[in-house]
């Protein structure tokens, strides 16, 4: 049977007045023609009773909102309900009389059509009636038999993985257009969201959502909030160490510490084993070096038999596993472990392996090692005498006590102009830590005078961190200082002290060389 006859039929059935049973019926299936003749599947005019004038069809529905949320997929999804819809009331308008009840341009219903990842219709809901029966159950049939639909972006989807269109069948020109639908997300709370978000991937949505929802947030929801983006933080982290590329892996062991160093080190726990397989098993030193370190950031103890074992097997050789994995047992409460084999390699006397006891010292501050340290700021070698000046200085940071200032003013009287200069870093270096020396302090400014540049950087820097405020006279010599690295260091210890702005700063800050006015803006 063709189905414009088929369309005739039912339509001649309400014109006789019996129930018009829309939901029983054909969708019809009747279009403009060229000429702008309606026309059927079949090709001819559609026979309709004669008596009344059908007027004209339909404009096209006003567009929609590009700029509406979910647009695009609105688009998508128009086309499967506009053909079945539009042919729907052009039928009536054709067939049925304009004063009949389906031709009433105020009738509007509302229906949701919940759409899951895959595209398929999971359900149809009419929101609100037209209070026409017929016209109502047409609508659920149309909607109902529209699916299957593109499958919906991830950014348009709701938490539980559906997405939910709200749409507007209407009998005037609004008609199903994208004008009058709407998408809608639906959100489960933060506790529910942000777990189900991460286990899918979804980490930047899981941000925006915390970003969005801490603003105003106060109190427990506040703690609430903090505790997840902990563990968005951490998916993150894990995320990148997992990465190929080690200046990627780099990035995240840096966030780690820095996270650590800003009180989250126990949320960042969970990383451990990530951080462990990186420091155990890297190509680059410096990388492993760095996730070592991370380990002790982030306390975990459960780390410290690999750490004594990487300890062992390097011997101070390289700097960056001896030192990192030292810092790291000292903060995980090993520094008793790591000064006895520390003490061992001071006392081998061989050069190598004083060395990485001294560079390693000089990164993990062992408490009770002064004395073996001090007495090697007087060893024949000059590279050993400028490590032990290192140490003492990570010692002094740490809060070593007067023997360790002691052999440091010791090596600021040092003959090699290296070892002068370490010493006087090292002395800077505590004096940023708040470690103080008055008889290092005077020695400091006679320092000012020498000859090395590298030293009178170092003495600047310390001496104007040892005494902040009395320093005055003192920097004299410094007036008609030429070296940048000097004035470099001018600049970071001006920049330290209290109270206003330092005339000698702001001029620093205009300085011809690059080096030198970073230094005095930083």
């Amino acid at each position: 049977m063709a189905l414009g006859t088929t369309a005739f039929r039912w339509c001649a059935v309400a014109l006789a007045g019996a129930t018009l049973a829309l939901t029983a019926c054909p969708r019809p299936r009747a279009a403009p023609r060229g000429d702008g003749t309606t026309v059927t599947v079949d090709g001819e005019p559609p026979p309709f009773p004669d008596g009344f004038d059908p007027g004209q069809p339909l404009p096209e529905p006003p567009p929609g909102d590009p700029a509406a949320v979910g647009a695009a997929y609105l688009a998508m999804v128009y086309p499967a309900l506009r053909d079945a819809w539009g042919a729907f009331l052009e039928d009536c308008r054709l067939r049925l009389p304009p004063d009949h009840a389906l031709n009433q341009p105020s009738l509007e219903a509302t229906a949701e059509l919940s759409v899951d990842a895959d595209g398929q219709l999971v359900a149809v809901t009419l929101l609100r009636a037209s209070g026409n029966a017929d016209f109502d159950a047409t609508v659920q049939e149309i909607a109902g038999g529209a699916g299957p639909f593109p499958a919906p972006p991830a950014d348009v989807r709701s938490d539980d993985g559906r997405v939910y269109l709200t749409w507007l069948f209407a009998r005037d020109r609004r008609q199903a257009g994208v004008a009058t639908a709407a998408l809608r997300r639906i959100e489960w709370p933060l506790p529910r969201a942000v777990p189900a978000l991460l286990d899918a991937g979804e980490l930047a949505e899981a941000a925006r959502r915390l970003a969005r929802a801490s603003a105003g947030a106060a109190g427990a929801e506040q703690a609430e909030i903090a505790a997840l983006t902990a563990r968005v933080l951490v998916a993150a982290l894990r995320e990148a160490l997992a990465a190929e590329a080690p200046e990627i892996q780099r990035v995240a062991i840096d966030g780690v510490i820095a996270a650590a160093a800003a009180g989250a080190g126990e949320a960042l726990r969970p990383l451990a084993r990530e951080l462990r397989a990186i420091g155990d098993g890297a190509v680059e030193l410096p990388l492993r070096g760095a996730a070592l370190a991370a380990l002790g950031a982030i306390g975990d103890r459960d780390a410290a038999p690999l750490l004594l074992a990487i300890l062992d097997k390097d011997q101070g050789h390289n700097v960056e596993l001896s030192g990192a994995a030292a810092r790291a047992l000292v903060a995980l409460g090993q520094g008793d472990e790591v000064a006895t084999r520390l003490r061992g390699w001071l006392a081998s006397g061989e050069r190598a392996r004083l060395g990485g006891a001294l560079w390693a010292l000089a990164r993990a501050a062992v408490p009770g090692l002064e004395a073996e340290v001090g007495k090697l700021v007087t060893h024949k070698d000059v590279a050993i005498r400028a490590a032990a000046c290192a140490a003492l200085g990570a010692r002094l940071t740490a809060g070593g006590d007067a023997t360790a200032w002691k052999a440091l003013r010791k090596g600021l009287d040092d003959r090699d102009a290296q070892v002068r200069a370490a010493c006087a870093a090292g002395a800077a270096d505590a004096a940023a830590a708040g470690v103080k020396s008055r008889p290092a302090y005077w020695r400091l400014v006679e320092l000012l005078r020498d000859k090395d540049e590298r030293v009178r950087a170092g003495a600047a820097r310390a001496a104007l961190l040892l005494e902040p405020v009395k320093v005055t006279q003192e920097l004299t010599p410094l007036n008609k200082e030429k070296s940048a690295a000097v004035l470099a260091a001018l600049a970071a210890g001006l920049g330290a002290r209290p109270g206003a702005v330092e005339p000698r700063l702001l001029k620093l800050a205009g300085h011809g060389d690059v080096g030198v006015r970073a230094a005095a803006v930083r």
